[in-house]
């Protein structure tokens, strides 16, 4: 019964991923494609279709409340006494999630899977030498102020 539940699941999650699309290339969206879904509307965009930089550079990383530029235009065409924010362009927000230590591991680990291809001694890395140094690193980005 489980096992027919499994099925099910992983069967409506393909579906739903055929139905969805990105907002802003309008393409059909993959289960291997890092994408991020506007906290306000929910519409997803893919990474690199972004209007703005991405806002790391490490792989995998979609751990962002993002809002996306239509719901950004939005917010600023709200009555507003300030006229710089009346004339900007929409852009992306973002804004980084809190990570626990698991999921900084994990980036990690993925990150260096495959960037440093040839770094492993057989698909392990150092704890010292390999993973502590990239968290140190990328320490500011993964731990940006207020988090």
């Amino acid at each position: 019964m489980i096992i027919c539940l499994k099925k099910r699941y992983n069967f409506l999650l393909q579906f739903s991923l055929l139905l969805m699309h990105c907002s802003y290339c309008k393409r059909a969206l993959a289960e291997d494609e890092d994408c991020l879904e506007c906290i306000e509307c929910d519409s997803v965009v893919h990474s690199k279709c972004l209007r703005t930089c991405r806002p790391g550079d490490l792989l995998g990383d979609v751990f962002f409340d993002f809002t996306c530029a239509a719901c950004m235009n939005l917010r600023n065409d709200a009555p507003s006494t300030s006229m710089s924010a009346k004339t900007a362009a929409p852009r992306e927000n973002f804004v980084r999630q809190r990570l626990s230590w698991f999921m900084i591991v994990v980036l990690t680990l993925y990150n260096l899977s495959v960037k440093s291809k040839g770094l492993s001694h057989h698909g392990f890395f150092h704890w010292r030498s390999h993973i502590v140094s990239f968290i140190n690193k990328n320490w500011d980005f993964l731990m940006e102020p207020g988090t």
